[in-house]
């Protein structure tokens, strides 16, 4: 099994678990960049309810996309076994990155484009909450 399939399939199974931990939680309104528990992370958010990030992924990459997945999804692909509540983006700042992120972003439901022009921008799709922000972002605070 390749490395990237390998990687694919720990984030499958993390969803799965953080379907199964969360299916009796109701939501509380607390969405994942409001209140991050120290201990738990985004995963005691409603950012759990429903975390999928595939195909926010799928069309990241339809879009021709090059932003990195960074955050708790990028230790997910790499074996951590703590689950999460958000997907964090880092990307080049460039107009082009800036169309494929929107493209990508809109192509998920996402009804109100984050500022791609602020430092850190939180973003909501079908599946995902999440930020994005450039790597000179001063307030990328989560790298």
């Amino acid at each position: 099994m390749s490395e990237t399939t390998a990687a694919a399939l720990r984030l499958r199974r993390a969803i799965t678990r953080t379907r199964q931990a969360t299916r009796d939680r109701a939501p509380a309104g607390c969405r994942p960049e409001e209140a991050a528990d120290d201990v738990r992370g985004t995963f005691a958010t409603d950012g759990a309810l429903g975390f999928d990030p595939f195909p926010f992924l799928r069309a990241l990459h339809d879009a021709g996309s090059q932003a990195v997945v960074i955050g708790q999804v990028a230790g997910l692909l790499h074996g951590s076994t703590e689950l999460t509540g958000d997907l964090d983006l880092l990307w080049d700042g460039t107009p082009d990155e800036a169309r494929a992120l929107r493209a990508a972003l809109a192509a998920c439901g996402c009804t109100e484009l984050p500022d791609l022009g602020r430092e850190q921008t939180g973003y909501r799709v079908t599946g995902a909450d999440g930020a994005c922000a450039p790597p000179s972002s001063a307030g990328a605070t989560w790298m």
